[in-house]
């Protein structure tokens, strides 16, 4: 942090009145935006992608990134419209040219949508969210660094989408049930790690206290206008010190699951416990691997999402086979619309639980309607975010990324990558790093995000 000074204060002010030049010196949580409350992140991977045409976003006439239409698939979400961002124009580097002679799209792409790491055997290198958990593990605390959750998910190496390291799957814990008993079972609430939450008030409430004795010095020594600008970033610090001093960790035990009646129920009740392992502190980063690669999630009676995925292609999209995709990727949707609901309905000191935590989903392929019509597609990947406004980045915005009008391999080169997704994460997890992953081809973080 820097040192306030009147010389230093003045050489940010530069003569102006302009509120914003003494943002070097106030915490980033005392202005829209901060946080008092900790960092979370949550990924996921959803197998086989969306039907591409009606997933994405329509954009609104102004071309403003807040101005759009929900795609056809995803309109369950409205509530939610202004917690969610679209990055449209992303590849999965690598996926499609550069897996092994004995394996396919699927596998490369499931090994490699986190990792950004070229797959032999397992994944080559950790998912993104490995680092920011040992990052917030150290500066926030918890019960444990990381925890991988599951609905039918696998550790093969066709299979598997979250890495610890280099040939190292994480092996989600399967259901509810599970779930439950690995992480609540005759768990009481003394032996919760609050105490990390409040150190991480107490932190907070010493940086305030710094910056507002320097700025209470200062204030006596600049003139008339400087006192002005002074007076209302002392109101802002006021403002940060009471939502801080008043924050408490809303931690409730949830009742112990009985075994889901069908797939649908158990992705909710993993969200839930989500839900209630991010409010009780247990840890800051969290998995959900919902089947694998070549689905294995019981979704629709009568459809199989890989066969539906393939007669998209077989068929050149016929209109009820395309309809049947639809059809499946709403109940998807669904499915997030309980996530969301689940973590908005945790309130905290700056807002919900859902402000205060990233979703990123991502998946192995999706089935593509634009460059051509069938599965095995790595462009357009519907990467897309939800929550996190309070660190993480605007939301409410669909992003057009500028991309060429091909998808060869010489022109897949010049495409915006999976790994500038990444960094821009690791970047507003508190990460400095610019690349990611042994296949990223370029370096920094994703434009417009």
């Amino acid at each position: 942090m820097t040192r306030i000074t009147r010389r230093n204060l003045a050489r940010m002010l530069g003569g102006s009145a302009a509120a914003a030049a003494l943002t070097p010196f106030v915490p980033r949580s005392s202005y829209a935006g901060g946080n008092a409350s900790p960092k979370r992140v949550l990924v996921i991977f959803q197998g086989l992608g969306y039907l591409e045409d009606s997933f994405w976003p329509t954009a609104g006439a102004s071309g403003a990134p807040t101005d759009f239409t929900l795609g056809a698939t995803q309109s369950v979400l409205e509530p939610y419209r202004d917690q969610l961002i679209y990055p449209d124009g992303l590849v999965l580097y690598g996926a499609p040219y550069y897996f092994p002679d004995d394996d396919n799209e699927h596998a490369s792409g499931g090994s490699m949508c986190f990792t950004g790491s070229l797959k032999d055997g397992f994944a080559t290198g950790a998912s993104f969210e490995q680092p920011i958990a040992d990052h917030l593990f150290k500066t926030q605390g918890g019960s444990y660094r990381h925890v991988g959750l599951g609905v039918n998910g696998v550790a093969t190496e066709h299979h598997s989408s979250f890495f610890y390291g280099d040939q190292q799957p994480v092996v989600p814990i399967n259901g509810p049930v599970a779930a439950f008993d690995n992480l609540f079972a005759g768990l009481d609430i003394g032996e919760l790690d609050i105490e990390a939450m409040q150190r991480l008030r107490t932190q907070r409430r010493s940086v305030i206290d710094v910056v507002r004795d320097e700025l209470n010095v200062v204030h006596n020594k600049v003139g008339s206008v400087e006192k002005d600008i002074l007076a209302q970033h002392l109101e802002h610090l006021r403002a940060l010190e009471e939502r801080v001093t008043d924050f408490q960790v809303e931690c409730t035990l949830p009742n112990e699951p009985t075994g889901p009646s069908d797939d649908a129920a158990a992705i909710d009740a993993q969200s839930d416990l989500i839900t209630n392992a991010f409010a009780c502190g247990l840890t800051n980063v969290m998995t959900l691997q919902l089947g694998h690669v070549d689905g294995n999630i019981s979704m629709i009676d009568g459809l199989n999402a890989h066969g539906t995925t393939h007669a998209v292609g077989e068929t050149d999209g016929a209109p009820d086979i395309l309809e049947d995709h639809r059809a499946i990727d709403r109940w998807w949707a669904d499915r997030w619309l309980h996530l969301l609901n689940s973590l908005s309905s945790v309130q905290e000191a700056d807002g919900t639980l859902l402000d205060n935590t990233l979703i990123v989903w991502g998946t192995d392929t999706t089935t593509g309607t634009s460059y051509s019509t069938g599965p095995h597609r790595h462009w357009r990947m519907p990467y897309f975010m939800a929550g996190g406004s309070n660190w993480a980045f605007p939301t409410g915005r669909y992003l057009e990324l500028p991309h060429p009008d091909g998808v060869s391999r010489e022109e897949f080169e010049l495409w915006q990558t999976n790994h500038r997704l990444y960094c821009s994460i690791l970047q507003r997890a508190g990460l400095p790093m610019d690349t990611f992953g042994n296949m990223d081809n370029g370096s920094g973080t994703l434009p417009m995000l």
